[in-house]
């Protein structure tokens, strides 16, 4: 597929608070450990910053060599924080593949994966429809899925839905080798988080740490 452009919908200044955030958490975490190839971002609640966070991060360990997959695994969002324009993009019966479709069997995975000016980055999109994607997520198809990108490249990151809202967040936790949560500064109460962070480990998720987002500093 030819490579297609993708945007991140922030403002310039944003952009540079992102950026410092981006190589400060990058360079704390354990994402050189060899085991932590698959890792999730999510959240308490939506808008957060977890989606940009995690592009981010894709963006910042594709330009330092690694070959990295980004996949929009949050079927609950009411507005995308990127735009992904396609050079050319592969349609049938009108529709943009992605991740919903391939979990549907209703088309290959060469089919949802899309390059980007970057080399070494692909994304995989959500895909043209969102129902019944918490039960798609529970079967073997997602984790066949997650096992076949292992052999293709360095790094998987996943933006996941809200775990503090939605299951499915939860269930992928399990399929991946660790969480990157996201706490957007003065919003949530500690208990909760704490609480959310409970329910991910109950369904057998690894916590990798924390970004503390938004915030003054």
């Amino acid at each position: 597929m030819d490579d297609s452009e993708i945007v991140l919908d922030i403002g310039k200044g944003l952009q540079k608070y992102l950026d410092k955030k981006i190589i400060e958490f990058s360079a704390n975490l354990q994402l050189q450990e060899e085991k932590n190839t698959a890792v999730l971002f999510t959240s308490t609640y939506e808008g957060e910053g977890k989606t940009t966070l995690s592009l981010l991060l894709a963006i910042e360990l594709a330009e330092s060599g690694k070959k990295v997959i980004w996949l929009d695994c949050d079927f609950h969002k009411r507005r995308n924080a990127y735009k992904l324009n396609p050079a050319r993009t592969e349609k049938k019966d009108d529709k943009f593949w992605g991740l919903i479709d391939y979990l549907n069997l209703s088309c290959e995975k060469e089919k949802i994966i899309y390059s980007v000016k970057n080399k070494n980055l692909n994304v995989i999109p959500v895909g043209s429809t969102r129902k019944g994607a918490r039960e798609l997520i529970g079967k073997p198809v997602f984790q066949e899925l997650i096992n076949q990108l292992r052999k293709e490249y360095d790094y998987i990151i996943l933006d996941g839905s809200a775990a503090g809202v939605f299951l499915d967040s939860r269930i992928m936790a399990s399929k991946c080798d660790g969480v990157i949560y996201v706490i957007e500064y003065n919003r949530v109460k500690k208990a909760f988080v704490k609480e959310t962070m409970g329910e991910i480990r109950k369904y057998k998720g690894r916590i990798l740490g924390a970004v503390l987002n938004k915030s003054r500093d």
